[in-house]
């Protein structure tokens, strides 16, 4: 064999090498940013690294609605560098476009070329000149979850095989999280059912806040993260109401509850923190179970000050209070909404934040979910 053949091979064997190293340390990041974190949703930052190792400017993560035995279509749940905002609608069919064919033959795919870039159904609806893009599958056990977007190499070259390589090893170890995740948010939305169920009347109240919540921190563009933290404590804010005793939840409307029912009432957002303190991963959802009632002048049920009161904890309030507004108790009727709309808007700025408030309306205008 000739010098040059040896050196092609040693050349080609160090290349590999490189490649083989570089997936490696990406792998051995991930899995220690997984061991460490207590975070409930880490996907945004598993994102982050993928886009900086491949020396690129943004990315975004499309999913299927796994809630859905059957679905066509992907919607973006996660971004980097990109204004959520403008693309929040941005829908997916399978097998439409660059993203829609990865996700239906389930194959990663380079495209370098700008004219087909930004002539493609999707991205071009993302506002931003594309010059290169790198998409790879999610998938698990032959099922496509969702599709990993990776746009424009910082330096303006080309995406690379080797790249494909380290973002298909990212996307597998996704594929487990995600399964992980979609297994957590379905004992958590059962644990919030079981909570309503204990008063017939507020059931399906914890999950109606959460869709409220969710949508109006969508208005505020709020990380996708901090949104997943706010729909787990919408459906378990109510978690500490299973020590309020039946005789008191369910006395009719002709025996009005006593002082002391009230502070009995008044303790729940203590006892629910209590009760979720000791799980690690909800640590951050822990002042918004005991917040959940107080208002930003200082009244409420702890009377602290507004500045302890977050905007996760501000939405929640409004989107509690509206729900509870809307429905029937044991001690009063149910308020139509154009009442409680009212209601929102004469204690804006006492009980509730004025900016939320707008905010919420605004999304009730545009949401028929919202009564």
């Amino acid at each position: 064999m000739s010098n040059k053949s040896n050196e092609y091979l040693i050349e080609q064997y160090e290349t590999e090498l490189a490649d083989s190293w570089r997936q490696l340390k990406v792998f051995f990041t991930i899995n220690e940013m997984i061991g460490q974190t207590s975070e409930i949703n880490i996907i945004e930052d598993i994102l982050s690294l993928l886009v900086q190792k491949l020396n690129a400017d943004k990315g975004i993560i499309f999913l299927k609605d796994l809630k859905k035995e059957v679905s066509t279509e992907m919607s973006i749940k996660f971004v980097y560098k990109l204004n959520i905002e403008l693309i929040d609608n941005l829908s997916v069919i399978i097998g439409s476009g660059i993203v829609g064919e990865v996700a239906e033959n389930k194959t990663p795919v380079i495209q370098n070329d700008r004219t087909r870039l930004n002539s493609d159904p999707i991205l071009r609806q993302i506002n931003y000149e594309i010059n290169s893009c790198l998409c790879v599958p999610i998938t698990l056990s032959g099922q496509i979850l969702g599709v990993i977007c990776i746009l424009n190499k910082s330096s303006g070259v080309d995406f690379t095989e080797s790249d494909e390589r380290v973002a298909l090893s990212v996307a597998a170890q996704l594929s487990t999280i995600i399964k992980i995740q979609k297994e957590y948010f379905e004992i958590i939305e059962a644990f919030g059912r079981t909570i309503d169920t204990k008063d017939p009347y507020t059931y399906g109240h914890s999950e109606r806040v959460a869709r409220y919540a969710e949508l109006t921190a969508k208005e505020f563009q709020i990380p996708q993260d901090d949104i997943e933290i706010l729909k787990i404590a919408s459906l378990l804010h109510d978690v500490g109401k299973i020590s309020i005793p039946e005789k008191i939840l369910h006395k009719p409307k002709e025996e009005p509850l006593t002082d002391e029912d009230w502070k009995v009432i008044k303790r729940h957002p203590i006892v629910g923190e209590d009760i979720l303190s000791p799980i690690k991963a909800l640590q951050k959802l822990l002042p918004l179970i005991r917040y959940h009632h107080e208002d930003m002048d200082g009244g409420g049920y702890e009377k602290c000050n507004a500045g302890d009161l977050s905007l996760l904890v501000r939405i929640l309030r409004v989107a509690d209070a509206y729900d509870a507004m809307t429905s029937e108790r044991p001690y009063r009727k149910e308020m139509t909404p154009d009442e409680a709309i009212k209601e929102l808007k004469d204690n804006s700025g006492t009980q509730f934040d004025p900016e939320v408030v707008e905010k919420f309306l605004i999304v009730r205008k545009k949401n028929p979910i919202i009564p």
